[in-house]
């Protein structure tokens, strides 16, 4: 799961502040599950998780009913929780 970090692509123009609150060594799982939810997936004992993310001009948010996501957003913590790093994986293209 660590190496599809390197698939990640470009932000759509307008990207927003919806995922703006990440910042590695600052941010809990805490504030994570209260800003995005339960996680679409978990790895590793949940030590990785993934949520699913769609985009269009506005930018990214949680995908609309019904549509494929179009992103994977998988974050790594550390053992005290603390958001270790994060990657935005194309999942799908358009």
């Amino acid at each position: 799961m660590v190496a599809l970090a390197g698939c990640a692509s470009a932000p759509p123009a307008g990207q927003g502040d919806w995922l703006a609150f990440l910042d590695p060594g600052v941010t809990t799982r805490e504030v994570v599950t209260t800003r995005l939810g339960a996680p679409d997936a978990a790895y590793e004992g949940g030590r990785i998780v993934a949520y699913w993310v769609g985009a269009d001009e506005g930018g990214y948010h949680k995908p609309r009913q019904g549509s494929p996501p179009q992103y994977s957003l998988v974050l790594v913590f550390r053992r005290d929780g603390m958001l270790d790093r994060h990657s935005l994986v194309k999942v799908r293209g358009d």
